[in-house]
């Protein structure tokens, strides 16, 4: 049941209910799972972890689930959550590339899956730089997932899309890109997903030197990430809020609310930890800038 549960609770941003459900069946069935539900244990142990409940099976151990599959999988929704709880290969976009060549293999011409793949190429092309190549992955991605008539998917690839866009100093292609993704994520009534957008549109009017815009944004995102049991989207929103504090030369404030980004829900699973890392750093600036006694620019945010 939390498997076929598992892509609704994220549809309707209730991921704290989920987490909280998938925690207690482990509680039951312990570190190992029963002969035949590699993939519905999984799905336990990552619902469980990105919801920040607590002490859950190594995750380490469940991406081999993935790596082992000689048939489609029976859960497709489990792709997308080992890419975000576990991360992509350690080769980087390459990695990702050779790892979705062999799921195409597997699923044959799964127009959903295959566009679930280049989304994830498209974004650690992006993450790695290569801008051009991230949005001809990106848009592949977001043709197939309006083809399948997936809002869900389209809105995260327009989310990916708006943030390649203000990389590449396009801000108005940017906010195209993000109005498209918000007004998905409110048709969707996904209290996480619209605290998702809402903190990308807050990182990419930041970049813009926007400060009032960009708190609104982070301010919205961390009320909705507070509703929906999203530590990761509590934590980048308050981190969010910190960098506008820090701009604005309060970095007793920045402090203040990057140590608050820093408890619960973060270690253990890939996008937790890349974001505590985020905030480490940030507190670093944060301590440098308080010896220099002068805040740092908006380039370095």
């Amino acid at each position: 049941m939390v498997a076929a549960l598992s892509f609704y609770w994220w549809l309707r941003g209730m991921r704290g209910e989920g987490g909280r459900l998938a925690a207690d069946v482990l509680a039951l069935l312990g570190a190992e799972a029963p002969a035949g539900l590699g993939e519905e244990f999984a799905l336990c142990v990552y619902n469980a972890s990105l919801a920040g409940t607590g002490h859950v099976p190594a995750l380490g151990t469940q991406r081999s689930v993935i790596r082992r599959l000689d048939r489609p999988p029976r859960q497709p929704f489990l792709l997308y959550l080992s890419g975000i709880s576990t991360g992509p290969p350690s080769g980087g976009a390459e990695h990702v590339d050779e790892l979705m060549q062999e799921l195409r293999r597997l699923v044959g011409p799964d127009e959903w899956i295959n566009a679930l793949g280049a989304m994830g190429s498209g974004s650690a092309l992006m993450w790695s730089g290569r801008w051009e190549q991230a949005r001809v992955a990106l848009t592949t991605a977001l043709d197939g997932f309006r083809s399948t008539g997936d809002r869900w998917g389209s809105m995260i690839t327009l989310g990916a899309l708006g943030e390649l866009a203000a990389w590449q100093r396009d801000p108005e292609a940017a906010s195209t890109h993000m109005d498209h993704a918000m007004g998905l994520a409110e048709e969707l009534g996904s209290a996480v997903d619209q605290a998702d957008m809402l903190r990308t549109r807050g990182e990419i009017r930041l970049r813009a030197g926007d400060l009032t815009a960009a708190g609104d944004d982070f301010a919205g995102a961390l009320l909705l990430a507070q509703r929906s049991g999203a530590p990761e989207f509590v934590a980048s929103a308050r981190f969010g809020l910190a960098q506008v504090a820090r701009l604005r030369g309060d970095l007793a404030e920045a402090r203040r609310l990057c140590e608050e980004a820093l408890v619960g829900g973060l270690t253990g699973w890939y996008v937790g930890d890349a974001t505590r890392s985020e905030i480490i750093l940030a507190l670093e600036q944060i301590t440098d800038a308080e010896k220099d006694g002068a805040p740092p620019s908006a380039d370095g945010a």
